[in-house]
């Protein structure tokens, strides 16, 4: 939700007009109308005021969600970072997908505010897999443009070499549903072991992952993925 949402929602929520909410936060009733206008947005000294007064984390009113993630969604589009982990064993790579596309990524998610990329990494894996890992080298550096909702999405997605700290997790079975999602949702999420072979068989994002899993000795390499219509005139 953006900082003009949240700033009216909390003054309707806590029942007080433009002017009364003026009054406490000691500005013009003209700088609240802008606010919630979305002409302007508080000056930090301003947002710890609100925060201060109304007891609403800074977090909050800059339109981070509840979770912390580094996920900002505005009215026309979306910001997004996150983290990937690339883990090959036994000539097979793991790979998620939604149940209702043929769409194939790598198992990772959005970083929280204050995270390293490493850590958020490690957590992502524990969380939808249950599987304890270690975070190796950075592999690729992805700047992806594409249609999120019917809205331009910017992405930067930083992939990971990544390894099990188990050896339990070689016998993991193929198809097992990410521990977050209901598994009956229609877009719920299996992981899958791919074997490198069929990989360009499939639809698998990053482009040309078949081909990038044959080059995971190479330097760190920058990819750029702009889907049609997405990308503002």
């Amino acid at each position: 939700m953006e900082t003009k949402a949240m700033l009216l929602e909390l003054r309707k929520r806590l029942g007080l007009s433009q002017e009364e909410m003026a009054e406490k936060l000691f500005v013009t009733r003209q700088a609240v109308s802008r606010w919630e206008n979305g002409e302007t947005v508080p000056g930090i000294d301003t947002l710890k005021t609100i925060s201060k007064a109304f007891a609403v984390p800074i977090s909050s009113l800059l339109g981070l969600e509840e979770n912390q993630l580094c996920l900002f969604r505005q009215s026309s589009f979306t910001f997004s970072y996150r983290v990937a982990g690339i883990l090959v064993q036994h000539g097979k790579v793991l790979l998620q997908k939604p149940k209702n596309t043929d769409e194939y990524a790598f198992p990772g998610g959005h970083v929280r505010f204050g995270e390293t990329t490493a850590e958020a990494l490690t957590r992502r894996w524990r969380e939808e897999t249950g599987l304890a890992i270690e975070v190796g080298v950075l592999k690729w550096v992805e700047e992806n443009l594409f249609l999120w909702d019917g809205k331009p999405c910017q992405q930067v997605c930083l992939d990971y070499l990544v390894r099990l700290q188990e050896a339990a997790g070689a016998a993991l079975p193929d198809g097992f549903p990410a521990r977050t999602h209901l598994e009956d949702a229609p877009d719920a999420v299996c992981f899958h072991w791919i074997p490198l072979g069929e990989v360009q068989n499939l639809t698998v994002y990053p482009e040309r992952a078949a081909l990038l899993l044959q080059q995971l000795d190479a330097p760190v390499q920058h990819l750029a993925y702009l889907e049609d219509g997405a990308k503002r005139p």
